[in-house]
């Protein structure tokens, strides 16, 4: 092999090397990011509703590596070395996804999940972070300001499947019942000048696209301009004074 020849190969070997340990580096600093919950272990997501994207890898730090990159929208993974796969969820999982049947026994996963996602006793979902807020009850205006004062704001529901994860990750169902006709609830941030709609969000003021409304809702009663999420993920609209717990969302 000739000097030239030879000087090629070092400069490409050493390149190679330099992007090899790049990566570990890498790896390493965003597994420690990581941390694996074990309570989790040999349970897989059975809906499609939560992950975000699926990626045929076998080893685990490479998994975490890609949700790391992929955005913040990733908020953890789950990984099965044997099957080779590696899903992205857009939340973290609870005890609550089992009750409600979301994860079914299957052997090899492990899960993971992103630490400092969100602030204490926020949660992460698709790139967002929330707050259930069941230590106090308040009126709507009232709940919009303390969510301000939090940093966010009163949830805005975009879509089926961020319906879905409300009811899937928070107790609504076990509040304490309130006796004022409308039964187990929070409020969350739509609302309109007049009981029939058009419907905004208070946040965004963007009209509310995505509805599901209980049936023969929106009612008319007089005064209910503001709108709730019932424990079966329905909305009902309601009078604006009435005290409920509440959910708030923040970017």
């Amino acid at each position: 092999m000739d000097l030239f020849r030879y000087m090629q190969f070092c400069s490409h070997f050493l390149l190679i090397m330099i992007t090899f340990l790049k990566d570990v580096h890498t790896t390493r600093k965003t597994c420690s990011g990581f941390r694996r919950n074990p309570a989790f272990d040999n349970l897989a997501l059975n809906t499609s509703t939560f992950k975000i994207q699926v990626w045929n890898e076998r080893h685990s730090p490479m998994c975490i590596q890609r949700c790391f990159k992929h955005g913040a929208d990733c908020a953890g993974v789950l990984v099965n070395e044997h099957l080779q796969l590696c899903w992205f969820l857009k939340c973290f999982l609870t005890e609550r996804f089992l009750q409600r049947g979301l994860l079914t026994v299957s052997s090899g996963w492990k899960y993971y999940l992103e630490e400092n996602k969100c602030r204490p006793d926020w949660v992460p979902y698709n790139g967002h972070c929330y707050l259930y807020e069941d230590s106090v009850r308040d009126t709507w205006f009232g709940a919009k300001t303390r969510c301000n004062e939090f940093g966010g704001y009163l949830v805005e529901i975009e879509d089926k499947d961020e319906n879905t994860w409300l009811i899937s990750t928070f107790p609504v169902d076990e509040q304490d019942p309130v006796h004022d006709g409308h039964g187990k609830a929070v409020l969350i941030g739509a609302s309109s000048e007049v009981e029939t709609g058009p419907y905004t969000w208070s946040h965004s003021g963007q009209p509310v696209v995505y509805q599901a409304w209980y049936p023969m809702e929106p009612s008319s009663h007089p005064s209910e301009y503001c709108v709730i999420f019932r424990a079966d993920g329905l909305w009902n609209n309601l009078p604006c004074q009435i005290q409920r717990q509440f959910v708030c969302e923040s970017d």
